[in-house]
């Protein structure tokens, strides 16, 4: 079993949230996070209006530096944004976080917030990320990943 802090939900706006399922987004850009570790995984929470957990990935690297270095190492291609979008995104921050994106996996169904109280009545999405701490809610989500197919 993984360590309590391999398992994040991250809010996430529809835009970037599809472009990481559809494997066109390869990295992840945050100004704060919590501490993550390569092989972590990340809960995708897309915020409003679809308010629930859509899919998640594993984080094959995170790196931490300054905006220019990271905006040179991945660029728009990578983040899938602008040059524009990503200097107003981050400011005058002295550091950014660039996670790495690995395997990502729709659920074979959102999961809404309401659906996940139900299982948890302490769920509460994040503003921008939290750690997973309930089991049930962790059990509910593996639950809705594709099935393997056997083999």
């Amino acid at each position: 079993m993984m360590a309590r802090n391999s398992e994040i939900v991250l809010a996430i706006h529809e835009r970037h949230a599809n472009a990481i399922m559809e494997k066109r987004k390869t990295h992840e850009l945050r100004k704060r996070i919590p501490a993550l570790a390569e092989g972590a995984l990340v809960y995708l929470y897309q915020t409003a209006p679809q308010s629930a957990v859509i899919g998640r990935f594993v984080v094959r690297s995170v790196q931490r530096k300054p905006p220019s270095e990271a905006w040179s190492d991945v660029g728009t291609d990578g983040f899938c944004i602008s040059e524009p979008e990503f200097t107003a995104y981050v400011g005058a921050a002295a550091e950014v976080t660039a996670l790495e994106v690995e395997d990502p996996v729709r659920l074979r169904r959102p999961a809404a917030v309401s659906e996940l109280r139900d299982v948890d009545a302490e769920f509460h999405p994040p503003q921008s990320a939290s750690y997973l701490r309930s089991e049930a809610i962790r059990k509910h989500l593996e639950a809705l990943l594709p099935q393997e197919p056997p083999g």
